[in-house]
């Protein structure tokens, strides 16, 4: 939507105002209709590693994703994704599961997903805005999760999937390549809001509880330093050493604080949640032996 000029624009600014030695990489994420020639040649000659959004099986995304004249956008980002992915700058697709995802047939959705062609999806669980419930449980989220496995191993496509693979390659002894499996990550991660606002990464933004300070009156070191930070990363850590009688801690590491943050059903199971997906996979594996 930028369009090509002010997305040079940006490109220029970040070069401008990074510090000496800092690297900034560019992410683009796009419905996947409007990736034409110019703004191709941009992604291509900044190598622009870019995603394309989807809202389920066909026929979800055609209802939920009309153009202005309440049009199917299905082929025309089907036509997106080609494009991006003959250009060598497609990560993949970000699908975000919701309860009307949920309902939909899992075969209809995975042969859905793999007919765009993408090399990958990732699978988000809508999450609530603060202080609300959350639309899509754990439970909901990690089976959700498991039957997608399913279909991909029943269909033999070789389609990635950001969040069953991670967890592929920590029972491969692997790292995991996941900032979610990273253990207590307060500190690591931030988000920046056009205010100067900080949060403790871009699933608590809005969140008040997850401020750490404003970067027009405070240095991001000194953030990171201060006592919002320093009490979440105590809680954090705490919520960790909790789950370790579970059998699969110390690979997961406790999930993302996120998770256990917007369903707290992990403190009365004992685990953060994913041990189901880790069973599931590990059974699959025996099987396929």
């Amino acid at each position: 939507m930028l369009g090509p000029r002010r997305l040079l624009q940006l490109l220029a600014l970040q070069e401008h105002f990074a510090p000496p030695g800092a690297v900034v990489t560019t992410h683009v994420q796009t419905n996947g209709t409007v990736v034409d020639d110019r703004i191709r040649r941009v992604l291509r000659l900044f190598e622009l590693r870019t995603s394309v959004s989807l809202d389920g099986t066909r026929r979800l995304h055609d209802r939920t994703r009309r153009d202005k004249a309440g049009r199917s956008t299905w082929e025309a980002v089907r036509t997106g994704i080609s494009a991006l992915r003959d250009d060598g700058t497609l990560t993949g697709v970000l699908l975000v599961v919701t309860p009307d995802v949920l309902v939909e047939d899992p075969a209809v959705l995975w042969a859905d997903v793999v007919s765009t062609g993408t090399p990958s999806v990732c699978f988000l669980a809508e999450r609530p805005r603060p202080g609300h419930p959350s639309p899509v449980s754990t439970r909901e989220y990690v089976g959700f999760l498991a039957r997608m496995a399913q279909e991909r191993q029943r269909s033999g496509a070789d389609v990635a999937i950001r969040e069953v693979d991670a967890i592929g390659r920590l029972l491969d002894s692997e790292q995991s390549g996941f900032c979610e499996l990273a253990g207590n990550c307060v500190g690591h991660f931030v988000a920046v809001d056009p205010d100067g606002s900080v949060s403790h990464c871009d699933k608590y933004l809005g969140d008040e509880a997850y401020v750490l300070g404003n970067l027009v009156t405070d240095d991001l070191s000194d953030i990171l330093r201060g006592a919002r930070a320093a009490g979440l990363r105590a809680r954090a850590s705490a919520e960790v050493r909790s789950l370790a009688g579970c059998r699969w801690s110390a690979l997961c590491q406790g999930w993302c604080p996120h998770e256990r943050y917007v369903d707290a059903t992990w403190s009365a199971e004992g685990c953060c949640g994913l041990a189901p997906l880790f069973e599931h996979l590990e059974r699959s594996r025996a099987a396929r032996r």
